[in-house]
């Protein structure tokens, strides 16, 4: 039978009482998933709000939850362009309506059993009206002031799942967004990417 003791940790006595569940929460995953955005370029004018270079949205009809591992931003210069400005990439939540159709970006299958993903992720928000949106992370492009040697690119993690903390939940009708939200310089040359690590469950 269980002990029970007091406060000092003496036994007192023992508990008849029998131990029952009365509910198992059970968690099912679906997949794990690996994304690469391929190449951004840098552009001379910030995006307007809830506009960016990547939608992440979770269907509104999806019946699962994403979790996002881990992302990470990386910038860097493609030329010795004098570029003094400072812009950040950032990453941001908000919910949407309506049915996302914008191009699929194809994602890698951490297992090939793994069933294909429901997280919508485009560079375009075709179908989809974005509301608006909070910032979590974000990045500062690399600057170069006097235009003579090309500077080293640089890694940000946004989130990272190497650290004790809470990851990131898009439930169904949120949405992620990565955008520019300062502007650059005239025919800026410098370049980012993105890599996510993210799961699928219900």
């Amino acid at each position: 039978m269980p002990k029970i003791v007091n406060s000092a940790g003496i036994e007192v006595g023992t508990n008849n009482t029998p131990f029952v569940v009365t509910k198992l929460q059970k968690t099912t995953i679906y997949g794990t998933y690996y994304f690469h955005s391929g190449i951004l370029s840098v552009a001379a004018t910030a995006h307007a709000a809830t506009v960016g270079f990547l939608y992440f949205y979770n269907p509104v009809s999806s019946g699962k939850i994403a979790r996002i591992v881990s992302m990470k931003i990386e910038t860097g210069m493609s030329t010795a362009l004098a570029t003094p400005t400072l812009p950040r990439i950032t990453v941001e939540r908000g919910s949407f309506t309506g049915t996302p159709s914008g191009a699929i970006i194809p994602v890698a299958k951490g297992d090939s059993i793994d069933v294909a993903n429901v997280l919508h992720i485009s560079a375009a928000s075709t179908g989809a009206t974005n509301g608006a949106t909070t910032v979590m992370g974000g990045k500062l492009i690399n600057a170069n002031a006097t235009a003579t040697a090309n500077i080293p690119s640089s890694i940000s993690d946004i989130f990272d799942g190497n650290k004790d903390v809470k990851d990131v939940i898009l439930r169904s009708g949120e949405y992620l967004v990565v955008r520019q939200a300062d502007a650059g310089t005239t025919a800026d040359t410098r370049k980012a990417i993105v890599n996510m690590l993210f799961e699928e469950f219900i």
